[in-house]
């Protein structure tokens, strides 16, 4: 996008009461091919300058999944390299990083080995509320493993599946003093996008309520 275009971009959501949070990128970090890595990364650094000239503050990436040909370990440590390195780039620009937790190798166990080598401040974990870090009720063991590197935003899907354990999560993220916003990722496309939209913000007011209640 030309750079006028990036101007007028950034004028039109300045001009309206909506938020333009971030840019969702799938680029992922788990090329076994280093020319496909330093690609994805590449890309991603040119959203970052895209992310920063529309007036939003961050880009997501992906983890993305373990593979056979190379040992998880080696795998952890690409990802936090190229967290970091994008990390420092984003920087210059005041963006963040969010890495989703996705995949794979974007198990909230596995981020938190990542994060364990990624020194980057302004990289943080996006959660996505995937029931299978909720397995065996060992959701909260799980998450507190990477409150510390939250960013502002999380992904939720339909608030009346069951699977996952959205008052726990709701719980959780206010007892550790999170502020952040849910975006909606709805599986399939309603029948009705706005009756939707208005039934999963009354679920989200209830869930709140309930965690306000607890005191």
């Amino acid at each position: 996008i030309e750079p006028t275009r990036r101007a007028e971009v950034k004028k039109r959501f300045a001009d309206t009461p909506i938020k333009l949070l971030g840019l969702a990128t799938g680029e992922r970090l788990d090329w076994i091919d280093p020319e496909k890595l330093k690609a994805a990364i590449e890309k991603a650094k040119r959203y970052v300058q895209l992310s920063h000239d529309v007036g939003a503050h961050g880009i997501r990436v992906f983890p993305n999944d373990f593979h056979k040909e190379v040992p998880q370990e080696q795998a952890i440590a690409q990802i936090a390299r190229s967290l970091n390195e994008l990390g420092k780039f984003a920087a210059g620009y005041g963006q963040l990083i969010r890495i989703e937790n996705h995949g794979t190798a974007g198990r909230l166990t596995t981020l938190k080995q990542v994060f364990d080598s990624v020194t980057e401040k302004n990289v943080g974990v996006k959660l996505n509320c995937d029931a299978k870090d909720a397995a065996d009720g060992a959701f909260e063991a799980n998450f507190n493993l990477v409150k510390n590197h939250l960013e502002d935003t999380l992904h939720f899907h339909d608030l009346k599946a069951p699977g996952f354990p959205y008052q726990l999560q709701t719980n959780l993220l206010m007892d550790c003093g999170w502020s952040g916003c849910w975006l909606a990722e709805m599986d399939g496309k309603p029948a009705d996008p706005m009756a939707e939209l208005k039934e999963q913000r009354r679920l989200w007011d209830g869930l709140i309520a309930a965690s306000l209640a607890r005191a």
